[in-house]
């Protein structure tokens, strides 16, 4: 969605910062899922275009930093949560480029930091609270032995603040 959103906007060199993918398929499916919407576009997620770095602020500084010595250069960043996100915003700023106007920046999560920054960071929302009540019952289900949904699907959206616009010319 977030991807989709950056190449709408007409981005086409998208960068991402993960967070670690060893043990985590959240992280590789979010990757996949830009690559997904790079591949129907027509364009693809070059391996030096992906960082994996903590999930903090200091590691969306560092990614930020490592995408930013390529010699060509990703328009906008997607990042794996709002937190590395809200890293290479705070990066972009010491490195003195502006958000949106020379890179456009992203994440996951909708924190309430994500709005309360400047510019306001785009941000795919994801019902978290309405995920821990559900993992708490298939808990308890599993518990008393009933039989559980191998998976469930929850409702998530794209929320567009200041943080990403128009890829300069």
């Amino acid at each position: 969605m977030a991807a989709t959103h950056l190449l709408k906007l007409g981005h086409r060199r998208i960068g991402v910062i993960s967070g670690l993918t060893a043990h985590n398929d959240r992280a590789r499916s979010r990757i996949a899922g830009v690559r997904k919407s790079l591949t129907q576009a027509g364009l693809s997620l070059p391996a030096n275009f992906v960082t994996e770095q903590a999930f903090n602020l200091e590691g969306g500084r560092l990614g930020l930093q490592q995408l930013m010595r390529l010699r060509h250069k990703p328009t906008a960043i997607f990042c794996g949560n709002d937190l590395l996100a809200v890293g290479a915003m705070l990066e972009a700023e010491r490195l003195g480029l502006d958000v949106p106007s020379d890179l456009s920046i992203c994440g996951i999560d909708n924190l309430e930091i994500s709005e309360a920054i400047n510019p306001g960071l785009t941000t795919v929302s994801l019902p978290t609270q309405d995920l821990g009540r559900i993992a708490a019952q298939y808990m308890l289900s599993a518990i008393s032995g009933e039989v559980i949904a191998a998976k469930s699907l929850l409702p998530f959206e794209l929320v567009v603040r200041g943080s990403t616009g128009l890829p300069r010319p």
